[in-house]
């Protein structure tokens, strides 16, 4: 079904579409569980991230009517977001903050609420609505300053612009074991990290850092039969094993562009599952192959 903008709303520096129809992002189904925090429904990594570790209190990675009902305000600022796609299913939602994102249009559904609410920004953000036009121009949107550079003094020799580009923001890779399956387990949320540690795992601490973002992601999969997880920079690679039954579940982080630090991979021949081991360390990844694993080079790299 085509949905058709209806209305382009004046309101002060913000563009407004009202859609008479639901946009693609309200169309997906819930389950009986409520809603999943996927990449379907919630396609930006850091802000499926934020909704797991705020939002899914049982961490069953859905977010229940019970959930869902208490959360009025979302606070995202400064977080990398370029897509907040999923922000909809809180329909009780009164405050939304997602200063210094990358987002070029916002989709907030039928979130009714935000009549009332502070909505805060930043300037040339499209605002996309299921709701009436006189429900959407009665919210109050805020914008973030913009930094003004005095005409007669130069700029400032270390602005923010010149530092974003000398250094790359980091997110700590938590690496856990589990003691009865033997599968080493990688991720970025320290949700997932907290409630794998409560249901038995073990935190083996921080295996390396990741960039936010770069132009090679990591993809993580996983074979229910097995009961393993599986990473890949190669798409190929993922879709060949999606082909045969596994998962997608996304991207998991992303390799560093710079080749910073190598990230080995390794496999064992003699093992069903958990077969994959990857490590930082080259001493780690010379003691394997010596007892029979095979080296399969470096899988990614690490910032630090």
């Amino acid at each position: 079904m085509m949905t058709r903008v209806v209305a382009l709303i004046s309101h002060p520096e913000l563009l407004i579409l009202w859609f008479d129809e639901a946009f693609t992002a309200a169309e997906q189904e819930r389950t009986d569980l409520g809603v999943p925090i996927n990449s379907e429904i919630f396609p930006d990594d850091f802000f499926r991230s934020y909704v797991f570790d705020h939002f899914d209190v049982n961490k069953d990675m859905y977010l229940s009517d019970n959930e869902i009902r208490p959360v009025e305000t979302i606070d995202v600022s400064d977080r990398f977001i370029t897509d907040l796609k999923g922000i909809e299913q809180f329909t009780n939602l009164r405050s939304l903050y997602c200063f210094n994102n990358s987002l070029s249009a916002l989709y907030i559904g039928s979130c009714d609420k935000l009549s009332s609410a502070d909505m805060n920004i930043d300037r040339g953000v499209v605002l996309i609505s299921d709701i009436a036009p006189d429900i959407c121009v009665d919210t109050h949107i805020t914008y973030e300053p913009e930094v003004e550079t005095p005409v007669d003094e130069a700029p400032a020799v270390e602005s923010p612009v010149v530092e974003t580009t000398e250094e790359v923001a980091t997110v700590d890779m938590y690496r856990l074991y589990n003691p009865n399956s033997g599968e080493h387990f990688f991720t970025a949320s320290a949700g997932e990290r907290d409630s794998l540690v409560a249901a038995g795992w073990s935190n083996e601490g921080i295996g390396w850092k990741a960039p936010v973002r770069s132009n090679t992601p990591v993809y993580r999969l996983y074979n229910q039969n097995g009961g393993e997880h599986h990473y890949t920079t190669s798409a190929s690679e993922r879709d060949f094993l999606v082909s045969n039954g596994w998962s997608d579940e996304g991207i998991g982080w992303y390799s560093d562009d710079n080749h910073g630090v190598p990230v080995y991979r390794q496999y064992n021949p003699n093992s069903f599952s958990n077969n994959h081991n990857y490590s930082t360390s080259a001493s780690e990844n010379d003691w394997l192959v010596s007892i029979g694993w095979q080296s399969e080079g470096i899988a990614w790299y690490g910032v630090a």
